[in-house]
């Protein structure tokens, strides 16, 4: 896998294994969704994610997990560009 970088808002480094907290979720990112789905991906607005990912062009993703029972889980991802997140701290 490349090792792309790219910035958060205010210029720093964001790479794989960086902790960026989520500023800002587009509108047209949740308005397709049902409203369950809806509201856990805004529930990612202002918590603090490690990058797995970043794209090639420039997004920085991030994974939310959410556990419903001893067999139940789902998760949602996030692309983020620069101006949707915020470092909270350089990863190795």
């Amino acid at each position: 896998m490349t090792d792309h970088m790219t910035t958060d808002s205010v210029g720093q480094p964001v790479r794989i294994g960086t902790l960026v907290r989520v500023t800002d979720i587009h509108e047209s990112i949740v308005a397709p969704l049902s409203q369950p789905e809806r509201d856990r991906v805004l529930s990612m607005l202002g918590e603090t994610f490690k990058v797995y990912e970043v794209d090639e062009w420039g997004q920085a993703w991030v994974e939310k997990w959410w556990h419903g029972g001893e067999d139940l889980a789902d998760s949602h991802s996030l692309g983020l560009e620069p101006q949707q997140m915020l470092v909270v701290q350089n990863g190795a």
